[in-house]
């Protein structure tokens, strides 16, 4: 594959853009009943997908961001989560969370649909302009143009709980049930589930250049370009390779 300039990736699913072509290429569960990870069509491309910009991956269902603005969705519908709202344009980004999905607009607003279980799309009064978005297994957090943070949906871990003191954050992302930020200073901060230690923010570590949150695991960007992580290490995911280096972005799959 030529060099990428988008990528998402799920339980079931991973899908890339090409950056000389746009052309969208899946791969994983969706083309055949891989037993736990079940087929919904995920992995397969629709005909006819234009340009696209941008990508995200949910449980079982894929969303692609066309340079129009116009977004598709397909995979797994059980809570329409692929129903993409009628008169939806201008979307700038897009975010797939486990049963639902969400599409920032260009003026900053918020669009979401698919399953609302926990009020995972009921944007809170008052959030205001909104810049970007992370979604976790079944909640939301976005940054506000002043660079704060805003958190709602399932909060059973304490994982729309903003650390009071977290201050102004440059970069952030969510894990299943836990958050991790990067404050303009360089300092880390997590929280949420720490079932796995995925919270424990290792000691003297700062100046980051780059966040991520998996599954049960955290990762970060050192300043020398390295990557740290910590949290569950089931399957090795929490062990860097040897000799990793300039490193320019770092994300977390589920193991």
């Amino acid at each position: 594959m030529k060099r990428l300039m988008a990528i998402g990736a799920a339980a079931a699913m991973t899908a890339g853009v090409g950056a000389q072509d746009f052309a969208v290429r899946s791969w994983g569960g969706g083309v055949i009943d891989q037993g736990a990870y079940p087929n919904y069509g995920q992995s397969i491309v629709p005909a006819g997908l234009g340009q696209v910009v941008g990508l995200s991956a949910g449980g079982y269902h894929s969303m692609a961001l066309q340079a129009d603005g116009l977004v598709v969705c397909w995979g797994r519908n059980d809570f329409g989560q692929c129903n993409v709202p009628n008169g939806l344009r201008d979307v700038v980004q897009i975010v797939a969370g486990h049963t639902f999905s969400l599409a920032l607009r260009a003026d900053g607003g918020i669009v979401a649909w698919g399953d609302n279980t926990f009020g995972q799309l009921l944007v809170p009064t008052g959030v205001g302009t909104v810049t970007r978005l992370e979604v976790g297994y079944w909640f939301v957090i976005a940054q506000t143009e002043g660079g704060t943070l805003r958190a709602w949906g399932d909060n059973t871990a304490g994982q729309c709980n903003i650390p009071l003191d977290l201050g102004t954050v440059d970069d952030f992302s969510a894990g299943r049930w836990h958050a991790i930020a990067r404050r303009v200073d360089g300092a880390v901060r997590a929280w949420g589930s720490n079932s796995f230690g995925q919270t424990a923010v290792p000691a003297n570590l700062g100046g980051v250049l780059d966040v991520a949150g998996g599954n049960y695991h955290s990762l970060v960007i050192t300043p020398q370009e390295t990557v740290r992580c910590w949290g569950n290490n089931l399957y090795g995911q929490s062990v860097v390779p040897s000799g990793l280096s300039e490193v320019i972005a770092v994300g977390g799959g589920e193991y």
